[in-house]
Formats: C-alpha cells, structure tokens, sequence
C-alpha cells in the first residue's frame, strides 16, 4: 500500500483562499487586508488616537493534553490576535482581519471570551 505524497500550498502557488503572505520591510503579513489595516492603526497611534499597538499576540485557549507516560495526545489549541492596541477611554482592543470568517474563528472566537473575557473584533474587508 502507498500513500500519495501530500504537495505543499507554496508549491501549489498560494493559500487556500487566495490570500498572498508577503514580506515588507515592517514585518510579514498573512494578507494585503492585514497589511492595510497595520498602516491605518499605525496612521492612528502616531496621531496619538490609539496606544500601545501590538501584532502577533498569541494565547493558549487549551493546553497540550499528555498520556501518563509524558507522551503529547493533543497539540494546544492556540489564537494569535492580529492586532492589538489601547483606546483613551483606556479600553483594550483585540482585532483579527478575515476576509472569510470560518468556522474554527468562531470557536477560538468564544473561547477567547469565555476564558479571558476578550471579545475579538472581526475586521472584514473596508
């Protein structure tokens, strides 16, 4: 019996739903609607309208799951926020940019705010 060797997304030409990652001289970015919304909250901050403007920001919603013999079971389940940053009113802002919402973000999406008591804010195309 054999298995059909598994062809990488790079090889095939890009991600599954045509977002192109790219590389630009302040960080890599997974879409041009994330890089986008980088430079308008960049534009914000530097106008003194938003603070402490954060990206990549990663939180363990599950840990690791391990047998009792160490061995891991089940990777952690992991979000990583996009974007985060500070308003004057001192409220603290969790963003994500989709250009699909699917099913998996929702779950992370209220696991997110069951545990920490953060609501995402979902940044569609604008």
């Amino acid at each position: 019996m054999y298995r059909k060797a598994r062809r990488n997304r790079k090889d095939m030409g890009g991600s599954k739903y045509k977002a192109s990652r790219f590389e630009t001289t302040v960080g890599k970015f997974d879409s041009k609607l994330e890089f986008k919304r980088y430079l308008y909250l960049k534009s914000l901050q530097d106008d003194g309208k938003i603070s402490g403007l954060t990206r990549q920001v990663p939180y363990t919603l599950i840990p690791s799951q391990k047998d009792h013999t160490g061995k891991v079971l089940f990777r952690e389940v992991r979000y990583v926020s996009d974007f985060e940053y500070d308003l004057p009113s001192g409220e603290h802002v969790v963003e994500d940019t989709k250009g699909i919402v699917l099913p998996v973000f929702k779950i992370k999406q209220k696991l997110m705010f069951y545990f920490f008591g953060i609501e995402v804010k979902v940044i569609k195309k604008w």
